[in-house]
């Protein structure tokens, strides 16, 4: 039986728009590409965008909590876990999570951002 996997998407960007319009880079393309598991890096030379995978789809999104640090988000079957990093902004998040690749069980970082503003 084939399963057809609908894909949903999760979006972590690291600046605000004021910066993109003024940085070519966040419209510059760059190659999709798998990471490992179901995690897929589908961004910009220089916008970090990230693609999971999951069976479900794409379901809708609908806040239902403000997320703290060592919260954990459920995603088609993956586990995220918010990482508060604050420096580039006062709610940056950073993310972990696990991802199977070959038949072992992988750790992956997603950074919120590795830039600190000036102020």
């Amino acid at each position: 039986m084939k399963t057809t996997l609908r894909t949903a998407l999760l979006v972590i960007a690291t600046a605000t728009v004021a910066s993109a319009q003024g940085n070519p880079d966040w419209h510059a393309a760059f190659p999709g590409c798998k990471i490992a598991g179901n995690l897929y890096y589908v961004g910009t030379a220089d916008l970090a965008v990230y693609l999971i995978r999951t069976p479900q789809g794409r379901p809708g999104a609908t806040v239902t909590r403000v997320l703290r640090d060592g919260d954990k988000v459920e995603l088609g079957g993956s586990t995220l876990v918010a990482h508060l990093t604050p420096g580039h902004t006062k709610g940056c998040t950073t993310w972990t999570m696990q991802v199977e690749e070959g038949g072992k069980t992988l750790n992956a970082v997603i950074i919120g951002s590795p830039n600190v503003n000036a102020g």
